[in-house]
């Protein structure tokens, strides 16, 4: 959930409003700007389904439809669709949790995901068959995880449909709206 002042003065920036939250939006708003003017990457999206699709490289390979999910835990994950167009292996045995119940899984390994010039390397990704349970407009090849971003700002323009991430500053743990976020935690 994001903090109620975060949100708004976001809100602020994006549409241009003026009004008694106006003292908040030139932090926000230099932040934005300061994190698509030392972007490391800028790529545009598609929404389907409330989900965002982005075009991501494989092994050089692709690009293929990837879903950007900061909610999704690790890297990243493969449909099983992709795992078999590109011959990957099977990398051992992990486990999944949606938060209620947690199942065992095959891994396989991605020696590269790119996006967008952003490199991450030899990744151990969950496999699994999402596509058979989606429309064909709404499949994807694989999910890019939060920790794909953990070590910058992940700014998403809906208006603009376009994320852009970099490593210049980003928000502060206890700065006004500022919703900290600690893994280790979240579970306990």
């Amino acid at each position: 959930m994001i903090g109620s002042g975060r949100a708004r003065a976001a809100a602020l920036c994006l549409t241009g409003a003026q009004g008694a939250l106006a003292a908040e939006r030139p932090a926000v708003c230099a932040l934005v700007q300061s994190a698509r003017n030392d972007a490391l990457v800028q790529v545009p999206f598609e929404v389907v389904d409330g989900r965002i699709y982005v075009q991501a490289k494989v092994d050089g390979a692709g690009p293929f439809r990837f879903v950007v999910d900061t909610g999704a835990s690790g890297m990243g994950r493969a449909d099983a669709s992709l795992v078999r167009q590109l011959g990957l292996p099977v990398a051992g045995e992990g486990e999944s949790s949606d938060g209620v119940a947690t199942a065992k899984v095959e891994m396989t390994h991605f020696a590269a995901l790119e996006l967008g010039g952003l490199v991450r390397r030899d990744l151990k990704v969950i496999m699994r068959d999402y596509g058979s349970r989606l429309a064909p407009e709404a499949k994807f090849a694989g999910i890019i995880g939060r920790d794909f971003f953990g070590d910058g700002l992940l700014v998403i323009d809906y208006p603009a449909r376009l994320l852009t991430f970099g490593r210049g500053p980003g928000l502060l743990r206890g700065a006004a709206g500022v919703l900290g976020y600690d893994a280790r935690s979240a579970c306990q």
